[in-house]
């Protein structure tokens, strides 16, 4: 289960979002002008998570949105992308960051917590099993003092 032992990729972006191609294609031009990305993300933006901070966020490959997604990872470093749309409206991305590659915690290292996790759930399986055997074994002979017969057989 390499998900469960290990981190995805990441990467640090600057992004924009916008509701028009218009607004975009705009800001884009700025961008090529020399306009500082961070102040234009305070300014244009409409996600409030990180136009506050210039539209700077750490993503992570295969955990945001996927057209976003696609674009962080493909850019070079410092490179700006041009403008892209999702079902959130228009991106500019800007790679502020090196790709930081997947890691996976090698089995050797895992082995132990993930037999004693097996062990676990076969012994909690086992008392499962026992138990459910055990009531339907005695049900019939089984009686209870008034007042403390369980509600269902669910409960007991």
């Amino acid at each position: 289960n390499k998900t469960q032992y290990g981190h995805p990729a990441t990467r640090e972006i600057r992004h924009i979002l916008v509701a028009s191609k218009s607004l975009a294609d705009s800001i884009e031009q700025k961008v090529k002008d020399g306009t500082n990305f961070g102040a234009l993300a305070r300014k244009y933006s409409k996600d409030l998570g990180t136009a506050g901070n210039g539209g700077k966020v750490t993503v992570s490959e295969g955990h945001t949105l996927p057209g976003l997604d696609t674009v962080a990872f493909k850019l070079k470093l410092n490179e700006v992308s041009p403008p892209f749309a999702t079902s959130y409206g228009w991106h500019i991305v800007e790679a502020i960051g090196p790709v930081v590659q997947a890691t996976f915690t090698p089995l050797a290292q895992k082995e132990g917590e993930i037999r004693a996790q097996i062990l676990r759930l076969k012994r909690d399986s086992a008392w499962t099993k026992f138990l459910a055997d055990m009531r339907k074994e005695f049900a019939s002979t089984t009686r209870y003092k008034p007042g403390f017969a369980p509600k269902s057989s669910a409960t007991s």
